[in-house]
């Protein structure tokens, strides 16, 4: 049996993350998703922590400007740079923890190059740019 899925989405992205915003807190999440009966087809036991948390990064990670607004109401204070950087942190275990070739095929759409000094080290690149100091 492969360790990897097969590019199949078990779960629904925005909504993991919706109800994270909502409940607060990933193990309220996986609560929830069990009383509503949504389970892992595949192991018919309820999700765990990780996948729902990647799920709802990921969603986070490619509907970046919706879901700023979600932080800004709830009361994160980044500033773009800030949350720039903190997106590309998320990035790195959501798509680069198994595949260097899918974080960067992301950070070049998300025009992101900018931030290598983030990544570089970590994914065997030159880091052309310094850290951007943010006001």
């Amino acid at each position: 049996m492969p360790i990897q899925g097969h590019g199949r989405k078990l779960l629904d992205e925005k909504l993991c993350f919706q109800l994270w915003a909502q409940l607060g807190s990933i193990g309220k999440v996986q609560s929830h998703l069990k009383l509503a009966g949504i389970i892992n087809p595949n192991t018919t036991k309820e999700f765990s922590h990780m996948a729902i948390w990647n799920a709802a990064f990921r969603w986070v990670l490619e509907n970046m400007d919706e879901a700023r607004q979600i932080f800004k109401d709830a009361g994160s204070d980044l500033n773009d740079v800030q949350w720039d950087e903190w997106l590309i942190e998320k990035a790195m275990y959501v798509y680069g923890a198994s595949s260097k070739g899918r974080f960067m095929r992301w950070i070049r759409r998300m025009e992101f190059e900018k931030y290598d000094y983030i990544y570089a080290e970590r994914y065997g690149v030159e880091a052309k740019h310094s850290p951007i100091i943010s006001e």
